[in-house]
């Protein structure tokens, strides 16, 4: 089964299910090989090992590096934290083809600005999209995907 068929019975199965956080080949396979069904890149954590701030100042191409070795190294889907698509629609719709091209299964993004704000900063605000701006990300995205596009809607 692709890995994108295994995120979706993942992402739609009525039992517990647990993504856990990997940021390298190593630690993917670990994931792994403790039996859990799915990993999350995790953003923060990817560039944390990578000794940079969690606010894009690793690039998307460092990331899909990063991701490529993590892929080669499981069976298993992996789901990207892609921040905030790490630009405008142009940049996400990209993002996702590089991203299918190395075989990873999903990415979630987040309706901030770029260059986004780390979450866990205390009591800083956190500037979010405009809606308009944010929708224009995911219809790219959308239109960029080619798995799986027989289980897109309309």
């Amino acid at each position: 089964m692709k890995k994108t068929q295994q995120l979706r019975q993942i992402i739609n199965s009525n039992n517990l299910e647990f993504l856990i956080e990997a940021h390298n080949g190593l630690s993917a396979k670990i994931v792994q090989e403790a039996g859990f069904k799915g990993i999350w890149a995790s953003g923060l954590s990817i560039s944390s090992a990578m000794g940079v701030r969690d606010n894009n100042e690793a690039s998307w191409t460092q990331v899909l590096e990063v991701l490529e070795f993590m892929c080669d190294t499981t069976s298993i889907p992996i789901l990207l934290d892609g921040d905030t698509g790490y630009g405008n629609f142009n940049n996400v719709r990209r993002l996702v083809k590089k991203l299918e091209q190395r075989g990873i299964a999903g990415v979630c993004i987040e309706d901030k600005v770029f260059t986004k704000t780390n979450s866990f900063i205390n009591g800083a605000t956190q500037p979010l999209a405009n809606i308009e701006e944010f929708c224009g990300k995911i219809k790219a995205a959308k239109d960029a995907q080619y798995t799986d596009s027989s289980h897109r809607k309309g």
